[in-house]
């Protein structure tokens, strides 16, 4: 369990990455919340959503959390996966035929 109190000071020049289940569940999401607030704009930050549905009791209320985690880090890794399950309307499916040629990601943006 992983309270503010657990924390410790983190080296000048250290980035911080954040990601997986440890944004769903209390109340370590909170701590960690807490320090990305914190952290933001005074170092580098990384976010994998690493999105884990069965974890996710509140979708609605992981979305609006996620969104906040977006707004406070530098860069966001995320797999079709994740994105397919976050913003499952506005993905095309290649079976639609939407007539848009296919996505080629960038590999340090996707995965």
């Amino acid at each position: 369990m992983l309270l503010p109190e657990h924390l410790l000071r983190i080296p000048d020049g250290a980035a911080l990455h954040f990601g997986s289940f440890s944004l769903a569940l209390e109340p370590g999401a909170s701590t960690l919340a807490g320090l990305a607030r914190r952290e933001s704009r005074r170092r580098l930050l990384s976010l994998d959503p690493n999105v884990r549905p069965g974890l996710v009791t509140d979708r609605d209320a992981y979305l609006r959390r996620l969104e906040g985690w977006v707004s406070l880090v530098d860069l966001v890794k995320v797999s079709k996966a994740d994105l397919a399950w976050l913003i499952p309307t506005r993905l095309p499916r290649p079976s639609q035929g939407s007539g848009c040629p296919p996505v080629r990601p960038s590999p340090e943006a996707l995965s």
